[in-house]
């Protein structure tokens, strides 16, 4: 239960310390959100790659299949 509460804490703190308005000069608004926009970015371009590997890894199962069956017959001309 103690340790529901810290990560209450630690979330709460997180949320205040973004929240919190800061002078430009002062302010880390540029890193930070530098930093989400880069996770962002990441972040789709893995989903992007996850969608091709699930529509190409049939296609070469297929492919791949075919070309075992074929090649299992030599007798074939």
């Amino acid at each position: 239960m103690q340790m529901i509460k810290d990560i209450q804490f630690t979330l709460r703190n997180e949320i205040k310390s973004a929240c919190e308005y800061r002078p430009f000069e002062k302010s880390d608004y540029t890193c930070r959100i530098s930093n989400e926009i880069c996770l962002s970015k990441l972040e789709h371009i893995l989903s992007q790659l996850d969608l091709i590997t699930q529509t190409i890894t049939p296609q070469y199962h297929h492919a791949h299949d075919s070309t075992a069956s074929s090649a299992s017959s030599p007798m074939d001309f």
